[in-house]
């Protein structure tokens, strides 16, 4: 059998970083998440949130500097669900294809 061709358009780092995940047109609900590994066209993600392949997802994170080669920096991500994971009674694994990314600004 042939090797599976690479899909992926950058190079994934493996970092964990929270991130703060809500759905559009669900302004309340934020629901906590973690990284396992982020390029700058997406990323792989641990959720208890419950998604089917297609859902948009807006994120809230900070890219670290391995990502983005300055300083960290807090972003906010329109995201589309390419495969869901079911976790057997963990959380469910996410990857994730980045379709827009705006840097905020820093607090002072």
């Amino acid at each position: 059998m042939p090797p599976s061709k690479e899909k992926r358009r950058a190079p994934r780092h493996q970092v964990k970083v929270p991130v703060q995940v809500r759905l559009p047109g669900s302004e309340a609900q934020v629901v906590p998440a973690v990284t396992r590994d982020i390029s700058e066209a997406g990323m792989y993600l641990y959720s208890d949130m419950t998604l089917t392949e297609g859902s948009q997802l807006d994120l809230v994170l900070i890219l670290p500097k391995e990502i983005i080669g300055t300083e960290n920096q807090w972003v906010c991500c329109s995201a589309r669900v390419v495969r869901v994971e079911e976790g057997n009674g963990a959380e469910n694994g996410i990857a994730a294809v980045v379709e827009k990314l705006a840097v905020l600004p820093e607090l002072k």
